[in-house]
């Protein structure tokens, strides 16, 4: 009976100090690899828009860039742009897709000042975008003065709204937007 005791004491130290050991690694692993919430994730890209203009004036036209910077590491493959201006401040002449055209394809790129929308998509089969990249260029005529806002139609993890797809892949991962505020002068 000392043997068979003795034999379950070994058994059941082994045991235990197997399952610490394994908890430690575990542990050790959750504290080390990244937080779905921090800061940088890796399947996060920001959509964007920019101007170089500066005191626009009531039937000015000035040019707004639309830019997508995906995360470190991340390759887009296609990406989906809903734009929404107020229409009785801008108006949109005319938008210029600046990827090559002999690596992108821009199957939607159009804009209805009726209901101050634009919407821009853009696939490339067989290259991808991996740096911060300016996909088009929108010319807006001021209207009237005040302030007012360019913004994008967004809600992460939605596709039918402004969204990317990274290579290889079938979901959203846009993260976030970037709008523009402009105050025109009369």
């Amino acid at each position: 009976m000392t043997n068979k005791f003795l034999v379950t004491i070994v058994s059941l130290s082994t045991l235990l100090i197997g399952q610490s050991v394994w908890a430690v690694n575990k542990l050790q692993n959750v504290v080390q690899s990244p937080q779905p919430n921090s800061s940088v994730t890796q399947t996060s890209s920001v959509m964007g828009l920019t101007t170089e203009s500066a005191g626009i004036k009531v039937g000015e036209t000035f040019e707004v860039d639309l830019y997508i910077q995906p995360s470190q590491g991340n390759k887009i493959q296609a990406l989906d742009t809903l734009i929404n201006f107020n229409k009785d401040s801008l108006e949109i002449s005319q938008i210029t897709p600046l990827l090559d055209s002999q690596t992108a394809e821009y199957p939607q790129s159009k804009f209805d000042n009726n209901s101050g929308k634009a919407w821009i998509s853009t696939i490339l089969p067989q290259n991808t975008i991996s740096e911060k990249t300016t996909i088009a260029r929108l010319a807006f005529t001021a209207l009237k003065p005040g302030s007012t806002e360019i913004n994008f139609d967004f809600q992460k993890n939605k596709t039918t709204d402004s969204n990317v797809v990274l290579e290889n892949k079938t979901t959203d991962s846009l993260d976030s937007v970037q709008g523009l505020t402009l105050d025109i002068q009369p």
